[in-house]
């Protein structure tokens, strides 16, 4: 919960939502998403220029993009079995840690001067907490011991990091998967499409609320990248008086989160519809009819 939290306001941070000074912001962000193991610039490019410019945009948007009938046939074994894994209710944290931060945080490089160097920061600060954890755990007796040190290493950071990515592409997902959701292409989508009608806001209990510090409201965020976490709840009701009936605001977080993963595994692009691995069989075999 303390990495989600911290992890929030370095993602307000990088939006520019928190402070005027573009190098406190910088400083007070990239420090919030250490814990997170998370590049600030890196992150930043992704997340600000293409998940928020274009929200659930066919071909745009790479987070949790649907896949198509056509082209899960056309996986092999491992892809297929990574789909139906990453896209399972269990699977949220293993489609985050791979596709976003390995893929996205790791792999790639943005073409921006500073995201190596925050990269870097990052694998300094993960060899020093690794190092830090192997010691602690290892000399726990007088004697080195290889297997407390892995033990403490596992307990003090991969457990955390691995809970993370599930909090992360948990809340992700339920913010923009959804049988009332149907992706669009570029001809036929908006910006109004994608950061209002497209993007769901849930009530959540106000203790685990306030260590998340707002993230579940979040159609006035992608209206206005600007707007801080403690402002979204009083943007939302203005958002309200003028364009209520666009705005998706639910309440049954979970179990909206179990019935979508159980229904929403591929999708029809030509008619916006979610389908199961069932369905879509029963849609190829439709089509060679």
């Amino acid at each position: 919960m303390t990495i989600s939290g911290l992890f929030v306001i370095g993602h307000d941070c990088a939006h520019g939502a928190l402070f005027k000074s573009e190098k406190l912001s910088y400083f007070v962000g990239q420090i919030a998403m250490l814990p997170s193991l998370h590049a600030f610039h890196q992150w930043a490019y992704g997340h600000n220029r293409v998940h928020h410019g274009h929200t659930i945009k066919i071909n745009s948007d790479f987070v949790w993009h649907p896949v198509g009938p056509e082209e899960y046939q056309k996986f092999n074994l491992f892809q297929k079995l990574f789909h139906r894994i990453s896209w399972s209710a269990f699977g949220s944290g293993i489609y985050y840690l791979w596709e976003i931060w390995l893929k996205g945080m790791i792999v790639y490089n943005a073409p921006i001067k500073e995201a190596k160097r925050d990269k870097m920061l990052v694998l300094f600060f993960a060899i020093i907490v690794s190092g830090y954890s192997l010691y602690l755990g290892g000399y726990s007796s007088q004697e080195f011991k290889i297997s407390q040190a892995l033990w403490m290493w596992f307990k003090l950071v991969f457990m955390p990091f691995l809970v993370w990515n599930y909090f992360i592409g948990f809340t992700v997902y339920v913010h923009h998967i959804g049988e009332s959701i149907p992706w669009k292409y570029r001809e036929d989508w908006s910006p109004f499409y994608g950061q209002v009608v497209g993007t769901v806001n849930y009530k959540v209990n106000p203790i685990y609320n306030f260590f998340v510090h707002n993230i579940y409201i979040h159609s006035p965020h992608h209206v206005h990248m600007k707007i801080p976490f403690y402002n979204l709840p009083r943007a939302l009701d203005e958002m309200k008086k003028e364009y209520k009936p666009f705005i998706q605001e639910r309440k049954s977080l979970i179990k909206d989160y179990v019935k979508n993963t159980s229904k929403c595994k591929l999708m029809n692009f030509e008619t916006g519809e979610w389908m199961t691995y069932k369905q879509a069989i029963n849609f190829l075999n439709t089509k060679k009819i």
